[in-house]
């Protein structure tokens, strides 16, 4: 008898699932439509097709769903289409391709402003649809690829503002962004690493504003160096020797922390977070050499050619930077230093390590 009523159970409830195809007229009854798929889902055969369209809490004693899900199906061929005559072939090709650029010329733009969260405060929709896979990725790296520009250009204005040339803000940016193929070099070749994780496109953003500060400490190391008297200031080479040590030496222990930061993630169980910790601390890495071999070249050439101020195509047009108008422009930038420094006094100086000297450590020493 229970078998018999489990049979005839299990041919009732398919006969109405079998009539869900969209068509006909609709059961104004909510309550028992309601009641209906609540008790569904008691049923272990059948609660699979209705576990999506509710929450977790909804069922017989609580018929009341906090959220609700529904897929509305679409496509072709249409009502009144003929199929394709070759499954594989030239047809279905072409009416592949002529649904593709239908919805795209027609439907798509709406599909997207419908997506979008503000639309509706009640409802949120999706859409997807195979043809259109490859088109809305292209779309959204065109736009990560603009924002990304955006963000390259602002770091670029920044540094140019902040070191006062053209030149070093043009190959200080230059090293920032060759240090992502470096890096996916030794990630690929070297290492043999060929599992490129989405996460590791957040790398540009981070060398970014790492590969930015390295030159501020660089380009730090350097004017300060102006003030350091004759032994670091009798020559290009002995000048340069201290801007290397100075800067490297704190460059090397941030990077070094940066880098083992992010080599913790190699901890994780997750392939994509394992392979962006590495990839990032490789970034951080290459960005770490290309400073101290290509942006410090880049300042030497600066120092011997740009220092003394920016010649312009036009021969006849230049204008010395204020810094240097008492500098004799016969002599270069490191020699006017050192003669310079020999008459110097005690407020002397970059301005900021003058407000450490004369304003911080005064107000601290004598505080009482």
């Amino acid at each position: 008898a229970n078998i018999s009523w489990a049979i005839s159970l299990n041919e009732d409830v398919t006969s109405i699932i079998e009539k869900w195809d969209g068509e006909g007229n609709l059961n104004q009854n909510l309550a028992e439509l309601t009641e209906f798929v609540a008790r569904m889902k008691a049923l272990v055969t059948k609660k699979h097709l209705v576990n999506f369209f509710f929450d977790e809490g909804f069922n017989v004693d609580n018929q009341v769903s906090m959220y609700s899900r529904s897929i509305v199906w679409w496509g072709a061929p249409l009502a009144g289409a003929e199929m394709s005559k070759s499954k594989f072939g030239a047809d279905l090709q072409s009416d592949y391709n002529i649904r593709k650029r239908y919805i795209v010329d027609n439907c798509l733009d709406d599909m997207r402003r419908i997506s979008k969260r503000k639309y509706s405060s009640k409802i949120n929709s999706y859409y997807f649809m195979g043809a259109l896979l490859f088109d809305v990725m292209i779309g959204i790296l065109l736009q990560d690829a603009f924002k990304a520009l955006i963000s390259i250009s602002l770091v670029f204005i920044y540094l140019r503002i902040m070191i006062d040339s053209w030149f070093l803000a043009f190959i200080g940016i230059l090293e920032i962004i060759l240090s992502i193929p470096t890096a996916w070099f030794l990630s690929s070749v070297v290492f043999q690493i060929k599992y490129f994780s989405l996460l590791n496109t957040l790398c540009l953003f981070i060398v970014a504003a790492i590969g930015a500060d390295d030159i501020f400490v660089f380009m730090d190391a350097y004017n300060q160096s102006a003030f350091k008297g004759e032994a670091v200031t009798k020559s290009l080479e002995s000048r340069m020797s201290w801007v290397y040590r100075r800067s490297g030496t704190a460059m090397a222990i941030t990077s070094a922390t940066t880098c083992s930061a992010f080599l913790c993630t190699l901890a994780s169980p997750i392939a994509g977070t394992r392979a962006f910790g590495l990839f990032a601390a490789l970034v951080i890495l290459m960005d770490y050499v290309l400073v101290m071999t290509l942006f410090c070249t880049a300042v030497v050439i600066y120092h011997n050619r740009y220092e003394f101020g920016y010649k312009y195509l036009c021969c006849c047009c230049c204008f010395e930077k204020e810094r240097y108008k008492d500098y004799d422009p016969t002599l270069s930038v490191t020699e006017n230093a050192r003669i310079k420094h020999k008459s110097c006094n005690d407020n002397d100086g970059d301005k900021i390590s003058m407000f450490f000297r004369t304003k911080v450590s005064a107000f601290i020493l004598n505080r009482s």
